[in-house]
């Protein structure tokens, strides 16, 4: 066997061990991407204010932006002084289904909350917080 018959079995074997690493590479790239997005967590950009009152606690909601979703889902609780649940569909102001954007929720607590109060707003399909806040109120 000459030199040169050597070779060309050496060209060979690259070419075939090249073409079997593009293989591979494809075949992985095809099966990362058809796996598609996933989709992830609802965003909303959430503004929570509360404000004493002599028959209460004021809160508002403002939605800025972002996903619109079933006001029964999003459920607010108050936690300090006294503890409050409710969710959006039971608000007054505005009375609606949905909650969107641009949009602000007014609902009147029959409690008077002072001193640290934290607000949790959660979207409870998925469990994400959609805001977290403390606030100071006076006494």
């Amino acid at each position: 066997m000459s030199v040169r018959d050597r070779s060309q079995s050496e060209v060979v074997g690259v070419v075939l061990l090249t073409a079997v690493v593009v293989v591979v590479v494809a075949v992985i790239g095809a099966v990362v991407l058809s796996q598609g997005i996933e989709r992830g967590e609802t965003r909303i950009d959430v503004n929570v204010s509360l404000e004493p009152t002599e028959n209460g606690t004021n809160v508002t909601i403002q939605h800025r932006g972002g996903a619109t979703v079933d006001a029964a889902d999003v459920r607010v609780i108050l936690d300090g002084n006294e503890r409050e649940e409710f969710r959006l569909n039971d608000v007054e102001d505005p009375p609606a289904e949905r909650f969107s954007a641009p949009s602000t929720w007014r609902h009147t607590v029959e409690k008077e909350f002072t001193g640290v109060v934290e607000v949790l707003v959660i979207y409870e399909p998925e469990g994400t917080v959609l805001d977290e806040s403390v606030h100071e109120l006076e006494d």
